[in-house]
């Protein structure tokens, strides 16, 4: 997930995560109450435009917007474009921080409704690389978006080293599954510590254990 919040320290840290009608994780994640508790890893990865000093164009659909708003919030580049694909505008993330930091001189801001007129083609996307000739070009959608929109900025005359995807994957290569292996057993559970009403268990997981409890939990919050 991308991090749309990038205060750190007491303020912590945001992501944005869209709700997906089948995710385990979405769902059980969107459902879950102030201060549930989770485990995660630190912030990893980077942004190479953070530092610069000419404008960035961003082409963004649906939950691929998330690092236009982190680029917004931040202040990236000598200018920010952001050219935003959606289905409906209902079906638009932070549309209303957008709109208002356009209305504000922040950003520049144009959004596709794919609904109301046809996904952005070569056309739209030339005309944005004749206004901003010097512009690095963000992508970040769905994998037939992408291409598609890095294929038109090629085609306009943009160098490959200016296109910047962002790609959404796990990190490092997913666990090797065996089918005919037994479910892993997970650990007997360990004493427990009363603080007045509330009680607090630590059970040292490996990876593969946390990884089901995680599943296990998920399926019982939907339920």
């Amino acid at each position: 997930y991308t991090l749309t919040g990038l205060g750190g320290g007491a303020d912590g840290w945001e992501i944005a995560v869209k709700r997906e009608p089948k995710g385990l994780f979405s769902n059980w994640l969107c459902g879950a109450g102030k201060g549930a508790l989770l485990r995660a890893s630190r912030p990893s990865g980077g942004s190479s435009l953070v530092d610069t000093d000419q404008p960035v164009v961003c082409f963004v659909a649906g939950g691929g917007v998330t690092p236009a708003i982190a680029f917004a919030r931040g202040g990236v580049g000598q200018a920010l474009i952001v050219h935003h694909t959606v289905r409906t505008r209902e079906a638009a993330a932070f549309l209303g921080e957008l709109e208002r930091f356009a209305a504000d001189g922040r950003i520049v801001y144009q959004l596709c409704v794919t609904s109301e007129r046809e996904r952005p083609g070569a056309a739209d996307v030339s005309a944005l690389v004749d206004a901003y000739p010097i512009a690095s070009f963000v992508i970040c959608g769905p994998s037939a978006f992408e291409e598609a929109i890095a294929g038109y900025l090629v085609a306009a005359g943009v160098a490959r080293d200016r296109i910047h995807i962002e790609r959404f994957s796990p990190a490092g290569a997913p666990p090797q599954v065996d089918p005919e292996a037994k479910r892993p057993s997970l650990p007997a559970v360990g004493p427990v510590a009363h603080d007045g009403p509330t009680a607090t268990l630590v059970v040292p997981l490996t990876a593969e254990q946390e990884a089901l409890e995680l599943i296990i939990q998920c399926h019982r919050e939907n339920d």
